[in-house]
């Protein structure tokens, strides 16, 4: 094969790639908002699964009976 027609062809395809992606990216993202939105909705996930797998390896963190009572406490809607 000719380096001069396969440099072309290399060239062409990163184009190519290269218009798809900025297309799809303008397309499918959405507004900032959405892409905000998004990201914490993603850092919470990614937060749940770490708990989830220090639980498995190390075991779970149980707060003292107290420390639940007063949590179970200050939740509470008082009705006057």
């Amino acid at each position: 094969m000719n380096p001069l027609s396969w440099c072309v062809r290399l060239s062409t395809a990163a184009v190519i790639t290269g218009m798809a992606a900025a297309y799809l990216l303008t397309r499918k993202t959405g507004t900032g908002e959405d892409l905000l939105a998004g990201a914490a909705h993603f850092r919470r996930g990614l937060d749940e699964f770490r708990k989830g797998v220090t639980a498995m390896v190390w075991g779970e963190e149980r707060p003292s009976p107290q420390a639940h009572q007063e949590a179970r406490e200050r939740g509470r809607i008082t009705i006057e």
